[in-house]
């Protein structure tokens, strides 16, 4: 399958999960405002996440990816044998991960809000403890979701493994307008004493049951993969060769991909010491942030990593003008996509986050403290989005180790960046450390590339960086004169329906700029640009 069919395949289901997220994210949003109660199941919920980014998605979904894919071209009994003992070995070791979790709860909750203001300490760690013992199963349930989005990816199922989180996010919607208030009212004394108030339990119980679904879901996708195997090759051979490079490869990858979880440690510290409120700000504007990113840039970087690890196998582990060519395509791909949404972010996040959250329990400052996070969160849109594409190509040629070397220093950086700004700008100051944070390391990762520079056209590379900032600039000043021109005509971005026709107006704005731009990097006219997209979709 091509990298253009593979990515639109995933774009696609990913919009789709995207949307049902948004969804999601509207709703408790209304139900639950930003509140004490959510800012401590965000917390409860963000310890187990920490140990999936650094454990399942970062280092075993990659790991388990490119060793499957390899070992696929070859030989495809050992691959359905390499998925068998993979779903075997980390099933044992996320029930044992899970059951340490559930006992160390109070423990990680302190770490995660060390610095909790008076007044808001004791409620915020009884509803945070008895929530991370509820959810912190969750991870087991993404360890395996890795395993098998791996194998779905392999044999190009993209659209059921990007489609397969809506079942998730309905776990969620379920959780917030149905067990919430059913667990409110039933509200029984054992609850309250060991998981936290009835309302916000509720939530977690559904998150956990949506979870369940999304890995029942992937799991049957899986079902060819597994037809006609003899399992009985567990007792002879429980430790394979292929196993044990997938190890070899999470070790340096989970170290990388700790970076992340130490980053969220960090700032969620930070959060919760500025009191109620902050911490679910922070996390409206990161979800929609994810938005564009799990469009464009995850779907990208998952669509090219089966490619590049196939291509680099071929060329004897090394890194040929094919690959090269293939990486720079896709990073193409994704600086001309995250630069056209950072262009509406920037202007339009007051209008974004009225429209989709301001009702219900998420008040007027509620809306404006988000949309300033969303602003400042947009300005690392590019560096996240070139990250899921270079980190694609760090495994492929397994280069894991200076992909560690570059996170660690992306943790002094955030570090640093708290230090010197949340005391100053508040909630705000985190969401701009994070964007320069993930600014560097992609920068630092595209350094990294230097012993590959022959393959690159530098030349047309620069080029096409200059046309596209260009571009992107116009687009901003074309959109705030549209919005200058609605808001003498009495259009106010703090108003539902008006923010509607500003978003529309400027979407057209911005569709019709970075047409121009695409025209200009193609050469061609409009006409030949319809039909050389037409050609490439066919050809995908």
């Amino acid at each position: 399958m091509s990298l253009l069919k593979s990515s639109l395949f995933f774009a696609i289901g990913t919009f789709l999960s995207r949307v049902s997220g948004l969804v999601r994210e509207s709703v408790l949003g209304g139900v639950f405002g930003a509140s004490l109660l959510l800012d401590s199941f965000l917390v409860a919920f963000r310890i187990p996440n920490l140990f999936r980014e650094m454990l399942a998605e970062g280092a075993l979904g990659s790991a388990f990816t490119k060793v499957y894919s390899q070992v696929s071209e070859v030989d495809k009994k050992r691959a359905m044998e390499l998925l068998v003992q993979s779903i075997y070995l980390f099933t044992l070791v996320s029930i044992v991960l899970s059951a340490l979790g559930v006992l160390a709860a109070p423990i990680l909750v302190k770490f995660m809000s060390i610095d909790l203001p008076e007044g808001y300490r004791n409620e915020f760690v009884l509803n945070a403890t008895g929530l991370t013992r509820i959810v912190f199963p969750f991870l087991g349930i993404a360890m395996l979701g890795s395993i098998f989005m791996g194998a779905l990816h392999q044999k190009g199922s993209f659209f059921t493994s990007a489609v397969s989180p809506i079942c998730f996010n309905l776990g969620y919607i379920f959780g917030a307008l149905g067990l919430a208030g059913l667990f409110e009212s039933w509200n029984p004394i054992w609850m309250r004493e060991y998981f936290g108030e009835p309302k916000i339990v509720g939530l977690a119980v559904g998150v956990m049951i949506g979870g369940t679904a999304q890995l029942i879901v992937q799991a049957y996708a899986c079902k060819d993969k597994l037809s006609g195997i003899d399992f009985k090759f567990l007792k002879r051979v429980p430790w394979s060769n292929d196993i044990k490079d997938i190890l070899k490869l999470m070790i340096p990858a989970s170290i990388a991909a700790g970076a992340g979880p130490i980053n969220v440690f960090i700032n969620t510290n930070f959060a919760t010491s500025l009191g109620e409120g902050a911490v679910s700000w922070l996390s409206y504007a990161f979800r929609l942030l994810q938005l564009p990113i799990g469009l464009f840039g995850v779907a990208i970087g998952v669509a090219v990593l089966p490619t590049l690890s196939r291509k680099v196998a071929a060329n004897n582990k090394k890194v040929s003008a094919d690959v090269i060519h293939d990486l720079q395509q896709a990073l193409g791909l994704v600086a001309f996509l995250m630069l056209a949404c950072f262009a509406y972010l920037t202007v339009n996040s007051q209008s974004v986050i009225t429209l989709l959250f301001k009702h219900g329990a998420f008040s007027l400052n509620d809306s404006l403290q988000t949309s300033n996070a969303l602003f400042a969160y947009s300005f690392g849109i590019l560096g996240y989005g070139l990250i899921k594409v270079l980190s694609s190509f760090y495994y492929a040629i397994e280069r894991t180790s200076f992909a560690m070397k570059t996170a660690i220093l992306g943790i002094a950086f955030n570090l640093l960046g708290n230090f010197l700004l949340v005391s100053k700008f508040g909630h705000v100051g985190l969401a701009v450390t994070s964007s320069v944070t993930l600014t560097l390391n992609s920068l630092f990762l595209i350094f990294g590339m230097w012993p590959y520079r022959r393959h690159f056209e530098l030349s047309k590379i620069f080029r096409f960086l200059l046309q596209l900032c260009c571009g992107t600039l116009i687009a901003v000043v074309l959109q705030k004169v549209v919005g200058y021109y609605l808001e003498l005509n009495g259009f106010s971005n703090v108003e539902k329906v008006d923010s509607i026709i500003i978003l529309i107006s400027n979407a057209i704005v911005l569709v019709l700029t970075f047409l121009l731009v695409a025209q200009r990097l193609s050469g061609r006219s409009f006409s030949d640009l319809k039909s050389t997209t037409l050609n490439l979709l066919k050809r995908g």
